[in-house]
């Protein structure tokens, strides 16, 4: 029996679905790194979970369909593509996009538009009228569009700074302390340092910002508010080179959609202030399905097998 194994795996973390030609599904989820510095050993810990939780995987013929961070990396695709290519009966295959791709056309539902990736890392996508053109993803030590990690980093700075006497990061110090644990500096720089995943561990902070905007702390309104702006010129900047003659949808996705739901507000709040002719769209897909719309688009085998369980996983 031929399965499609779809594959979302971002910077933090692997996602996959599985379905069959009749239409069954099975899903697994676990903690993963960019492809382009993933090691062995972490590569074969993901192969050996694979194995366990997808039981069928030697005996079936696979078509792997995985948007992967770092996917536009060669070599690295490379050889997560031979690695892949190895599970399962002769005839199995992988094919590998970058994650922007697939996410795009996993919310967007294949159509066109906008694409804002807003979780632990940040990235805009669009695509439109057969141009594709990316703003952002510069990694969390870089970006300043709003993402968990920058907002994190942003968290434990002011916790570093108020005890280092800074008293108008009081605010922030005390959520910290709530949803954390009593500041301490030799802890705080441990606990980053020591982390395997740093830019997953800045983003488990994020919440410490939302929460102190929520109680309109000067400070964390302040940031995120000219977090969200960095996005809107950069959408602003692509509506100036383009000129549309109509409005263009933009859908998103990653934890600051997801779970913060003041996020989504605050975005369309800004792109009205600007006049922008765009439209905020919900997500048609999760982003693991996105490499099974990608190409599903031009392959009918693979479009008839998602098409067996597309209309469930809808998310609206």
């Amino acid at each position: 029996m031929k399965s499609l194994i779809s594959v979302d795996w971002g910077g933090t973390g692997f996602r996959a679905v599985q379905v069959d030609e009749r239409g069954e599904l099975k899903n697994f989820r676990t903690a993963a790194v960019n492809i382009r510095t993933i090691s062995e050993a972490g590569l074969d810990k993901i192969c050996s979970q694979i194995r366990e939780n997808f039981p069928d995987v030697e005996n079936s013929q696979l078509i792997w369909l995985i948007g992967a961070a770092g996917g536009s990396d060669e070599k690295a695709s490379t050889r997560v593509k031979n690695r892949f290519s190895a599970f399962g009966m002769p005839g199995s295959e992988c094919h590998l996009i970058p994650d922007y791709v697939a996410n795009h056309a996993a919310v967007l539902g294949g159509q066109e538009g906008f694409l804002s990736i807003n979780g632990t890392g940040s990235l805009l996508y669009l695509e439109l009228n057969g141009l594709s053109e990316r703003r952002g993803g510069w990694g969390y030590l870089l970006d300043e569009m709003p993402s968990g990690a920058f907002w994190g980093r942003q968290v434990l700075k002011s916790v570093l700074e108020h005890l280092e006497g800074e008293s108008h990061r009081q605010a922030i110090a005390e959520e910290f302390c709530r949803q954390h644990y009593p500041p301490d500096l030799l802890k705080i720089l441990a606990e980053l340092y020591q982390a395997p995943n740093q830019q997953n561990k800045l983003g488990q902070f994020a919440g410490v910002l939302t929460s102190c905007y929520e109680e309109s702390d000067d400070f964390a309104m302040n940031l995120i508010d000219t977090s969200i702006k960095f996005l809107i010129r950069q959408l602003k900047l692509w509506i100036e080179k383009l000129r549309p003659v109509e409005t263009i949808p933009l859908s998103g996705c990653g934890g600051l959609w997801e779970s913060w739901p003041l996020f989504r507000k605050l975005v369309s709040d800004q792109i009205n202030r600007e006049g922008l002719p765009i439209i905020l769209k919900k997500p048609i897909f999760k982003p693991v399905w996105g490499p099974m719309v990608y190409f599903a688009k031009e392959n009918e085998e693979i479009k008839k097998i998602f098409n067996s369980i597309a209309n469930k996983e809808k998310t609206a």
